[in-house]
Formats: C-alpha cells, structure tokens, sequence
C-alpha cells in the first residue's frame, strides 16, 4: 500500500470515528498518523521533481511578496497589470498564465512583490492541473490574495480546502507552543491556560513523533491539529485578502444581493474582503488594503542637523525595533551605534532611544554612532 491509499484508509477510518472525550486518544493516533503520512508524501514529492520554479526557487524582492491565487479566468493578470503596470499576457480563455509572472508596486514608500501563479483547480492538492507544483508557489507569500469571480463566488471553499490540503492556513493565528527536547525525564507539559486535551493524549502526541523526551509550554488552548503543526513545522499561516473581480458584470441588485449573501457568511471576516473591478473599480482601496494587511510602517531618517529623508522611507513590518532599522541598513550598524533620536512616537521631539525601542508609522530616526 502506497503513501497516500494509507492515507485514504486513515482519513476513512477518521471519519468513522465517534468525537468524544472516550475517543479522544485514538483521534490523536489517527490525526498525528495522517500528518506523518502527508509530510513523508510532500518529501517524496519535493525529492521526484527537484528544483523548480515553481515555489521553493521563486526569488523574493522587495520589502514583501503578495502571490496572486484563484482559478483561471478570474482576471489575475489584469489585476496584476493594473496595480503594478506591467504587462503580463491577458486573454478570456482559461490557462493564459502558463508560468509565474511578478511585478513590483509601489505604494507609501514600499515596493511590494505580486506574483501571479497559474490558475488551480478543485484537486490541485493532490496534483491535478501541476497544482501541487502551483501552490508550493504560494509557500513563500508573505500576504495572498485569493481572486474570485463575483458569479462564481462560491468557489471560494474549493480554494480555501485546497490550500488547507496543502498545508497553507488562511488568516488563522498560529498557536503558541514551545517544545525543547530533553535527554531524560519523559514528556513534561506545562500550560498557562485551561486545555481540552489531557496531558496523556498530548504526551501520546509527541511520542508518535518519537519524542520520548520534552518540556512542552502551551501558552493557548490547543487542539491535536496544533500540536501536530507545531511538531511538523510544514504549515504556513498566511494572511489572505478576498479578492471578488469583475463587478462591473453584475447589476446594482444583483451585485448587493451577493455581497449581503457573502457577508453574511462570513461575518467575522469582512475586513479580509474587497469588491473590484480590474478594469478600474476600487484599485485604490485594494492598494491600501494590501499594505494594511502587510503590516507595513514607514520609517524616515534624518542625520545631525538636517532634515529628515521623507523621499525615501525605510519600510518595516509593525512592531519593529531600532535594532531591525539597524540591521536592514547594514549589519555593520549594530556594532557601532550607540542611540538613536526619535521624532513622532516618542514622548517629546529629539527623545534618545536604546535599540529596543519600538518604532510607530512615520517615525522619523537619527542613528548616532559612537566616536
């Protein structure tokens, strides 16, 4: 029986199996086999083709990367050509993007990588259409837009299952879960919150994974899933805006009945969600909404005695420190500053700063080095 018939079995048995707190054990041992079996499966996959690229090869630029998903024909290209003017082939029939296509935009002082990968469709996990190849694509997104066509917007589940499939959460938040493998002294579990799982299903977890020996810290409420992504670290937690195109095809009454419809849904979502045109409704908004949901600042500089470089800003993800400003100048910083100067987030203008302080939007910084 090959890797993924074991699969199949074991996902059969799953479904057959009453959840209770009875069973919990045993859907741990079938959930945690699975998740073994699918990282055997996506090794066994990487090692056939080699490199590619396809995903693993694709290069990163700029300050971050957005990876265009969706179907063919749902006007990928023409989104891409529309944020970032370049000029990628556009037709209406399925499959014109044969390869990845990139480009950069540019907005608020950031350049923003959009790559556009070729259409997937419903089984692309499992391979169809060289969809496994596609969406390992998708891997090294720091932000996707999932591209819909507001007729067929249901086909937003089929996306959503086929990169769960592959290992990429959409808008989820990773668990916090901190494992230090030991020599001795068995499984030890601390949690600083109430769990669901017993400590014996969770120590069974780990043992599966032949860990027969670990201080574990559940700083959330976890669930076997979790424990078993965090054991694997072969799943991506991605933030993911829903892109719904073409619009202009739909009149007023019918394009406000979807929409409620769509809402309704997903209501705790909505902020993910955006409504287009391509052809030039709302690009601005989604300009906007792409650098939000990149958690982008932009951060300026300014030497002694001059004024501040509001030309070109230094972009950093929020919550990034001086010492992250340092260090994406040049390593060399680091080992010869001594404090900064910050105007805008600080208490007063001028305020001296050590490295771990925590920059705002539009800070301006004075780096000052010792003698």
């Amino acid at each position: 029986m090959n890797i993924k018939d074991r699969i199949n079995e074991l996902e059969e048995k799953l479904g057959k199996t009453p959840k209770n707190k009875g069973t919990e054990t045993e859907l741990a041992k079938l959930k945690t086999q699975i998740s073994i079996l699918k990282k055997q499966e996506l090794e066994t996959k990487i090692k056939k083709t080699g490199t590619s690229k396809w995903g693993y090869t694709l290069r990163k630029k700029g300050d971050s990367t957005c990876v265009l998903v969706g179907n063919p024909c749902v006007g990928k290209s023409t989104i891409l050509n529309k944020l970032t003017r370049a000029n990628a082939k556009t037709a209406e029939y399925e499959f014109t993007t044969l390869n990845s296509q990139e480009a950069i935009l540019k907005y608020n002082g950031a350049k923003i990588q959009i790559i556009d990968i070729p259409g997937i469709l419903e089984g692309a996990s499992t391979g169809t259409g060289r969809g496994k190849e596609v969406l390992c694509a998708a891997r090294c997104a720091d932000l996707l837009m999932i591209i819909l066509d507001i007729k067929k917007y249901k086909s937003k589940n089929i996306i959503e299952k086929e990169l769960y499939k592959s290992g990429i959460f959409v808008n989820k938040i990773q668990k916090k879960i901190l494992i230090k493998k030991t020599l001795r002294g068995g499984i030890n579990i601390k949690s600083i919150c109430r769990q669901k799982l017993d400590k014996n299903t969770i120590a069974e977890i780990f043992r599966m994974h032949k860990i027969a020996n670990a201080e574990i810290i559940l700083f959330d409420e976890t669930d076997i899933d979790d424990l078993n992504n965090a054991i694997l670290k072969n799943r991506i937690y991605v933030p993911c805006i829903f892109v719904y195109n073409k619009i202009d095809t739909l009149n007023k009454i019918k394009l406000e009945k979807i929409k409620k419809e769509i809402l309704n849904q997903d209501e705790k979502d909505n902020q993910n969600y955006i409504f287009i045109s391509a052809q030039n409704q709302n690009l601005n908004d989604l300009k906007k909404l792409i650098f939000s949901k990149l958690n982008l600042i932009a951060i300026y500089t300014k030497k002694h005695n001059k004024d501040a470089n509001l030309e070109n800003p230094l972009i950093l993800k929020k919550g990034a420190t001086i010492y992250d400003a340092c260090k994406k100048i040049h390593n060399d910083f680091l080992d010869n500053i001594s404090f900064a100067k910050i105007w805008g987030s600080s208490k007063f203008d001028g305020q001296r700063v050590g490295l771990n302080y925590k920059l705002q939007n539009n800070d301006i910084v004075e780096l000052c080095f010792k003698i």
